[in-house]
Formats: C-alpha cells, sequence, structure tokens
C-alpha cells in the first residue's frame, strides 16, 4: 500500500504541469520574474525590497532562469516544489498518524484547487508549502526518534519559510509552541532541548532580521494602504461595517470556499475540520490539538491588527496545510479501513473539483491563452512605429516587462520617474506606465491628459495603449485578444476637455444673471476659443499660471479678482494657491476665508465649475 504514494504525485505533478501550460503569465507572476531577472543578486534584492515578500524565492529564481526563460519553464519551479511538498506532508502523516491517512492526506494535498492553482504559477507560494511540511516532517522525526539535528533543521527550514513568505511565521508560531509543548511534555533530554532550541532561535533570528531591514519600511506605506483598503480589504478587520464575530464567521468561510473551489465543498470541509479539532481534544492528542488550533488563531489575531490577511486570498495559502491534516486526522479517527481513507479523500477532491468555480481575480484559461498574448504584441509592433511611445497601467507594463522585451537577458527593474509616470526601454520602445495598479476609464482618461502635459505631445498625436492582466480593459478587443488583453490607439483628450469647457461655458451664461469679476481656466486650455466662450461671463479671463503669479503678489491681488468662476479639470497637475485644491473633492466647501460653490459638473466627472467669493466677516 505504501507504493501508491508514487502515482499520487505522479498524478499531483501531472496536474500542476498541465495547469502550468499554455497560458501567459499573469501581472503578479511577471513582477516576481521581472525582480529575478536582474544582472547580479545586489539588484535582485534592491528590486525586492520594493515587493512586500522576503528574497529567497527571488533569489532561488535568479538562478533557474538561467536555464531557461519561457512560461512554463519558470512555472515548473512551482510544480516541482509543489510536489516534492506533497511528499513531505505524507512523510509527516505516516509518522504521526498511520499510512492510510498519509496516503489520504497526499490525495487531498495533490488535488485541493487552490494549492493545486498556485502550484502552478510563478509565485512565493509553492516553495512555502515545501519549506513548512519538511520543517513540520522534520519537527516530528527528531521527537519521535530523539534526533537532535531534525530538531535543529526543523528550525532552521521554519526560518527559511519565513525567508520566502511572511505569511510562513502563522507556521514558525505554531511550531516554536508545538516544540515547548512537545519538549515539556516528553521531558526530553537535554541534547533535544539544546539543538531543537538553536532552530527555534534561528527562525526568530530570521523573522527580526527580515522585520527591521523590511517589513518595517512597508508600514504605512502606499502599497500596505492599497492592501489595507482596497482589494484585500474584506479580508483584515474593519470595525464599522462588521462585528468581529461576523468577521470571524463570513472570513472563515470564504476561506474554505477558496480552498476547496466552492461553497458546497468549503463547508463540508469546515465540518471536518472542526471534527478533526475535536476528535483530537477527546482522544488527549494535545500536540495535534495545538497544531490545528495555533495557526488559525495567529492568522486570524494579524487579520484583526492588521497585519496579515485571512479569507479567500492566495495569502492565507498557508493555512491549507493545516486544513489537510486537519481532515486527514478526522478521516484516521472515524474510518477504520486504511484502504478507504485515500478513497474518501479522493471522492472529496473529485467533487470539489467537479463544482470549481473560479476565484474572484481570475483570467481564465480560454482568455490567458499565449496565442492572444502573442497576437497582441504582434498587433503593437505593427502599428507602432520602432521608438514610439507606449502608454500602460503598471499591470500592463509589468506584462510587457516580459512580452514587449527581450526577457531572456536581464530587464532592469527600475524605471525613470517622470512626474506620475515610470518611463521604462523595452523592446526599443518607449513605455510609459503609470504609477496606478490599474485604471478606470476616468482615471485613464486624467492620466492621458497628464501624459500629454509632461511630454509636450501635440494635440494631433497618436499614442498606442496596451491594456491587460485583471480585469476588463478599457476597450474590448475580442475575440482577437480575448476578455483580458487590448491594443488601441489614442489621441490627446485635450479636444474632448476644450469641447466639455465650451458646453460649460454656455449653460453657465443662461444661469450666471451678471458677470463677474474674473473666470479661472487650466493653462492648458487657455486658448482663444474658450477664452472667447469664457469672456461673456466675467470682466477678465486668467489662467491658473497667471492665477497664481499674482497670488504670490499678496492676498490682495487674488481678492481684486473676486467673485469668479473656477474651472477645474479632475486629476490634472495645476499651479494654483493650496487653498483651491479641495476643488478635486468635487463638492462646496469653504476654506481660508473663501466659500467654493460647485455650480455644475460634467456627467463624466472630467470637470467641474465653482463660484468663488470671500467671505466678509
Amino acid at each position: 500500500m505504501r507504493y501508491l504514494i508514487i502515482p499520487i504525485l505522479a498524478l499531483g505533478f501531472l496536474l500542476r504541469l498541465l495547469t502550468a501550460q499554455g497560458t501567459f503569465l499573469n501581472p503578479d507572476e511577471a513582477i516576481v520574474f521581472l525582480v529575478a531577472n536582474q544582472p547580479h543578486l545586489k539588484a535582485v534584492i534592491q528590486a525586492g525590497l520594493t515587493q512586500p515578500h522576503p528574497p529567497l524565492t527571488f533569489i532561488l529564481l535568479y538562478f533557474w532562469r538561467l536555464l531557461g526563460t519561457s512560461e512554463l519553464w519558470l512555472r515548473l519551479f512551482s510544480v516541482l516544489t509543489g510536489t516534492a511538498a506533497i511528499y513531505f506532508l505524507y512523510k509527516y502523516l505516516r509518522l504521526k498518524l498511520d499510512q492510510g491517512t498519509a496516503l489520504a492526506g497526499a490525495v487531498l494535498f495533490s488535488f485541493l484547487p487552490a494549492v493545486v492553482g498556485l502550484s502552478a504559477e510563478v509565485r512565493q507560494y509553492s516553495l512555502l508549502l515545501l519549506l513548512m511540511t519538511i520543517a513540520l516532517y522534520l519537527m516530528e522525526l527528531g521527537f519521535t526518534q530523539s534526533h537532535p539535528v531534525a530538531l535543529f533543521l526543523s528550525g532552521i527550514f521554519s526560518g527559511l519559510a519565513g525567508a520566502t513568505q511572511y505569511s510562513g511565521v502563522v507556521l514558525s508560531v505554531a511550531l516554536g509552541i508545538l516544540f515547548l509543548f512537545q519538549a515539556i511534555s516528553k521531558k526530553v533530554k537535554k541534547p533535544l532541548w539544546i539543538w531543537g532550541s538553536v532552530g527555534q532561535l534561528f527562525a526568530l533570528f530570521i523573522y527580526a532580521f527580515f522585520y527591521f531591514t523590511h517589513i518595517v519600511h512597508l508600514q504605512g506605506s502606499p502599497m500596505q494602504q492599497f492592501a489595507l483598503t482596497g482589494w484585500l480589504r474584506t479580508s483584515y478587520f474593519h470595525p464599522e461595517p462588521e462585528s468581529p464575530l461576523r468577521f470571524l464567521f463570513r472570513t472563515t468561510f470564504e476561506l474554505f470556499s477558496y480552498f476547496f473551489g466552492s461553497r458546497l465543498f468549503g463547508i463540508l470541509g469546515i465540518i471536518l475540520f472542526i471534527t478533526g479539532i475535536i476528535l483530537t481534544i477527546i482522544r488527549r492528542r494535545w500536540n495535534l490539538t495545538l497544531l490545528l488550533i495555533v495557526p488559525f488563531v495567529v492568522n486570524i489575531l494579524s487579520a484583526f491588527l492588521r497585519y496579515l490577511p485571512y479569507g479567500g486570498t492566495r495569502h492565507s495559502i498557508v493555512l491549507a496545510l493545516f486544513v489537510v491534516i486537519g481532515i486527514t486526522t478526522a478521516l484516521s479517527f472515524i474510518c477504520g479501513n486504511a484502504r478507504l481513507k485515500p478513497a474518501i479523500a479522493g471522492i472529496l477532491m473529485l467533487g470539489a473539483n467537479i463544482l470549481l468555480t473560479p476565484p474572484a481575480q481570475h483570467i481564465s484559461r480560454h482568455n490567458a491563452r499565449q496565442q492572444l498574448m502573442h497576437r497582441a504584441i504582434e498587433t503593437l509592433k505593427n502599428n507602432a512605429p520602432e521608438g514610439d511611445t507606449i502608454f500602460a497601467d503598471y499591470q500592463s507594463s509589468a506584462l510587457l516587462s516580459y512580452y514587449l522585451a527581450d526577457h531572456t537577458r536581464p530587464v532592469p527593474f527600475f524605471g525613470k520617474t517622470v512626474g506620475p509616470f515610470w518611463e521604462f526601454n523595452y523592446g526599443g520602445y518607449l513605455v510609459v506606465s503609470s504609477t496606478d495598479w490599474s485604471l478606470n476609464r476616468l482615471q485613464f482618461l486624467a492620466a492621458l491628459d497628464s501624459l500629454f502635459q509632461y511630454y509636450s505631445f501635440r494635440d494631433n498625436r497618436t499614442i498606442w495603449v496596451f491594456d491587460g492582466g485583471w480585469g476588463r480593459p478599457l476597450v474590448s478587443n475580442e475575440p482577437e485578444l480575448g476578455s483580458n488583453l487590448a491594443v488601441f490607439p489614442v489621441t490627446a483628450p485635450a479636444i474632448a476637455i476644450e469641447s466639455l469647457l465650451l458646453t460649460a461655458s454656455e449653460k453657465l451664461r443662461s444661469m450666471i444673471k451678471s458677470p463677474v469679476r474674473s473666470v479661472f481656466l487650466p493653462t492648458r486650455y487657455h486658448k482663444s476659443t474658450t477664452v472667447n466662450a469664457a469672456s461673456p461671463l466675467a470682466q477678465q479671463v486668467l489662467s491658473y499660471t497667471q492665477l497664481y503669479l499674482r497670488a504670490k503678489q499678496g492676498q490682495n491681488e487674488f481678492d481684486s479678482c473676486l467673485p469668479a468662476l473656477a474651472f477645474w479639470v479632475f486629476q490634472a497637475p495645476e499651479w494654483h494657491p493650496e487653498f483651491m485644491a479641495y476643488m478635486a473633492d468635487g463638492e462646496s466647501y469653504i476654506s481660508a476665508g473663501y466659500r467654493f460653490t460647485l455650480l455644475l459638473m460634467d456627467v463624466s466627472h472630467q470637470i467641474a465649475v465653482y463660484r468663488i467669493e470671500k467671505i466678509e466677516r
């Protein structure tokens, strides 16, 4: 029966390999490779400091890419480490429980949907799971066979897990507590205490080192705020929208649904996992009880303190290992037939994969076919002359760092900062990226307007845009490029903005009964057409630059321009007195002794017009 692990490993490997082939890299994978694809290790570490992950995976991929840089080869690293994790989990369960339970655990870990998906991507999680299973196995081996070196190495691999992904702390805390509990309860000999303690201290040192050299610099950063308030918001506890208990129940349900790929099997997984915990308590297997409970407690507390996310996200994949152990523990205690245990696990995984529902952040295999990406890059090259400027959001520029640049050679990670943009030279093109991960339609128009201003492009200049990655693109190129890629030309948005300003001027002429003293126009649109349209509204029409220069001479100069009508273009850089910046909020307000009354705003929220007047005291 012990030889059944060979076909289980083979099937697990084959499933991961099939999942890894045929699709283009997603933006996250492209960034992981970009960090690793540097000319030397120092550059890898410097690039890695910009990421919310420790450097071990980047360093290993730096050497792995020397043998190849195709999508499949890069993903093969995760495929192999993911398959090896199955084997070491099997070794642990066989040592801890029995042969039938170990095979059942191997089946679950081989085919659990979330684990399979992450084991087929260029990410840190597959290596993390491997290091975790090795650390767990070595600790069990150390106590079972009184092997001090095994306990020492367990701490080493626990620390390496932390050097791979910071969520590894969930395992490291659990192993630290488990080591103390087993060492005290079993009254182990001095060599086991010493070697095991040194290993645990190494793990502690690893976390302390990265905390003071990396994590502390991420706290309060835009990246952290984006996680807390953006796409990971629901995986951190926020007291206003829900109670702690509601958060706990919701995120736990989402976690198991994510692991098992569907709500139905997520509920079944929760029932089996809780059953496993209860049975360890009934049978007084306290070391197993601790192993199953402590990681969840650590992760949940971290979510309440907003250190780590907890819920239906890949960032909680560290808990999948303990879920599998909990479920196999339940099978071990309930089912006496050794051959029946892996069969039950197989049926459970078969059902989960049949009812598999894609996670929220997902690009289907149909829309991720490599030929679609190759077609998109070919379209770009056929239309944009070499040396031309290509505009993209940040996730799209990450894809271009692999598919437009020559990824068989090192590609510089850091670009040149130009205002709100980053510049990269990829494949003979100047790729200008927004600093935003992705852009909606309004943000895109504002960013495009800023692009034309910063680079002083002519209004009739055509710029090619590459839009790809998570979510639907701004322009549909289906069916040629699928639902997640688009390549399209744009011209200056100035013409559209100018049209909106002219329309606003016309509306105001029917709203304003008597002329005001001044009209303020955005400097870029202070042209004869807009000035002529605004002239009937005021005695003078000034650009914001002219107003700014006047205001610098003193408050009286600014006051002499009031009352005024201020035309405002959202998300466009403009020189102006500081207290006028609140116009970007699109609301009436009072600031510095002046009243700003919002008169109108266009339906697309690109421009607004305010009446500004001094408040008499």
